[in-house]
């Protein structure tokens, strides 16, 4: 079971990401496609999907460049 990330600062900075969301974030953040995140990580690329959606949704971000970026704003991303 993956844990939440563990995040600098106060939880009035935004939602928590688990690790394998911050993960596949991290793969968009280095310009890859899904497929290639998924085979980086091991996983499906439907877990990669959903992944994504799950951050974009907790980041509020319709795209996954808007959730790059609001990752970062909130300490979650680098």
């Amino acid at each position: 079971m993956l844990r939440p990330a563990v995040r600098p600062g106060s939880a009035a900075l935004g939602p928590s990401l688990t690790a394998r969301e911050v993960e596949v974030l991290r793969g968009v953040a280095l310009g890859l496609d899904n497929a290639r995140i998924a085979a980086r990580l091991g996983t499906s690329l439907g877990g990669v999907k959903g992944q994504l959606h799950r951050a974009k949704a907790a980041l509020s971000a319709r795209t996954r460049l808007e959730a790059v970026s609001a990752a970062r704003a909130v300490g979650q991303l680098p």
